[in-house]
């Protein structure tokens, strides 16, 4: 669960308490890469993770519906994702024009 308002998370804590453990974790960020290459190529998925690098990744998902793939991460490393998806993606793609 994330939250962009956190005035209420000691509520939202003790409401989620009932059905399990709750850790409340501040600082990450999720970015999430989105194209109709995602659905149809499988390897298009790869890609976006191995542009990431090394970075550690808190979390990996894809949509049911394929068309994302979403990463949470460090507040910090937020700059550093943008400009690997931007280079892995965008500048090849410039380049083979």
């Amino acid at each position: 669960m994330t939250l962009d308002d956190d005035r209420r998370i000691e509520a939202i804590e003790r409401d989620l308490a009932g059905f399990g453990s709750v850790q409340v974790e501040r600082g990450l960020a999720i970015v999430s890469a989105v194209g109709d290459n995602l659905r149809t190529d499988p390897a298009s998925a790869v890609s976006v993770i191995a542009a990431l690098g090394r970075l550690p990744l808190r979390m990996v998902s894809q949509a049911a519906s394929r068309r994302n793939v979403t990463v949470v991460l460090s507040d910090a490393d937020v700059p550093a994702v943008m400009t690997r998806l931007h280079a892995a993606f965008f500048q090849m793609a410039e380049a083979g024009r």
